[in-house]
């Protein structure tokens, strides 16, 4: 009696599976921005992009990675911290993102130099399409 046995390797590009989305958060608050992906092989890492310039070594943001999901922690988020985020995944069979648009609203304080203290709101606004 002979068996054999076929084996396939099934080859998938790398894919994002969370949705481009523009986040609200609140000034001092913590900010999870996740892009759960996939593909075969499985992306390396995800790679990411604040305002088109990769984050490297900023691994005290709490960028959490696993082998099929990333997530960028930023925590006590300020004004400093609005903008476009990007998590970028690739295999050798393709590549796919997530886009992310940030906007802290809330109460900060600001100090002009010469002991006054300022207390701003910031509400976001968006340009009427």
């Amino acid at each position: 009696m002979i068996i054999s046995f076929d084996v396939f390797f099934l080859s998938v590009p790398a894919r994002v599976l969370s949705l481009d989305r523009t986040v609200f958060s609140a000034a001092r608050s913590s900010v999870s921005l996740p892009c759960a992906h996939v593909g075969s092989p499985p992306p390396i890492a995800a790679r990411w992009f604040a305002d088109g310039k990769e984050m490297i070594g900023r691994r005290e943001e709490g960028e959490e990675d696993s082998s099929l999901s990333s997530a960028l922690r930023i925590d006590s988020v300020t004004r400093e911290d609005e903008g476009n985020y990007t998590c970028f995944v690739e295999n050798q069979h393709g590549s796919d993102s997530v886009a992310y648009n940030l906007f802290v609203q809330g109460k900060m304080t600001m100090d002009n130099g010469q002991g006054q203290v300022y207390l701003c709101a910031h509400i976001a606004s968006f340009p009427r399409m």
